[in-house]
């Protein structure tokens, strides 16, 4: 089965980050944020495929 990540932006802003694979290890880098001396970094747990809203789902043909 092939690995499928969506990740879901809502005015700029990491609002969702889903997965079908629960194994997968993620980060987010965002140079905004640390060009404007912020020196943390965020490490991520994707939700399901099947946990996105609808919204999403339906967006990209998912259910």
């Amino acid at each position: 089965m092939k690995r499928k990540v969506v990740i879901e932006i809502r005015g700029g802003t990491l609002a969702g980050l889903y997965t079908n694979d629960a194994d997968i290890d993620m980060h987010v880098v965002d140079w905004d944020n640390i060009d404007a001396g912020d020196t943390s970094s965020a490490h991520l747990t994707a939700d399901l495929l099947n946990d996105m809203p609808a919204e999403t789902a339906q967006r990209i043909n998912f259910r």
